[in-house]
């Protein structure tokens, strides 16, 4: 095969990423908090609870890892999976890769993930059609679903990084969220004084 055909072939994340890890068994109507490892080097950004990793020196139009706060499912996981995979795609179609996976988690949680090179029509006519690497991945535990995007321009980027992603996603961890309890509702009782022995009298 031709070195620049090579090049331009997407390497699809393939189905080893581990199942993130739940701590504690999941409630019904429980919302949960996802914790993981920051890429090691990448720069980070945060707005209004996203966050979003980049490669040192890559703008985030080009290559980004893309971490939700999460939210509230009410409904079917893989109804909701591919309305999310549909709105990230746009019009573009799939060119290669696309298969979506799904795996059973720990305490009930569920995954479902997806990879493909996406391809979107030229803006102008005659201009350049726009090549786009995409990985969505989501976990439902509870009633919450988190969702991870990893975008890039072009299948370059994507071969390049998907092996941090590959660890990033592996290391993802989720923690019930419990509401504190009310001041004073773990409070002991008072004791009573204690009073001084009574004298046997003689």
């Amino acid at each position: 095969m031709p070195l620049t055909r090579l090049r331009q072939r997407l390497w699809i994340i393939p189905v080893l990423l581990c199942a993130p890890v739940a701590l504690g068994a999941p409630k019904p109507k429980q919302a949960e908090e996802l914790t993981y490892i920051a890429p090691a080097g990448w720069d980070r950004s945060e707005q209004e609870r996203i966050v979003v990793f980049t490669p040192p020196k890559v703008p985030p139009s080009r290559c980004a890892l893309i971490v939700t706060p999460g939210e509230n499912l009410d409904g079917d996981f893989l109804k909701w999976f591919k309305t999310k995979w549909d709105a990230v795609r746009k019009d573009a179609r799939v060119v290669q890769g696309g298969e979506r996976t799904g795996q059973e988690g720990p305490n009930g949680s569920s995954v479902l993930y997806q990879a493909a090179l996406v391809e979107a029509p030229a803006e102008a006519e005659g201009g350049a059609k726009k090549r786009t690497g995409l990985l969505l991945y989501a976990v439902n535990i509870g009633s919450a679903v988190h969702w991870v995007l990893f975008k890039t321009d072009g299948p370059e980027l994507f071969n390049q990084h998907k092996k941090t992603v590959n660890q990033f996603l592996a290391g993802l961890k989720f923690v019930e969220t419990v509401n504190a309890p009310p001041d004073g509702a773990n409070k002991k009782p008072a004791e009573k004084p204690k009073l001084p022995p009574r004298k046997s009298q003689e």
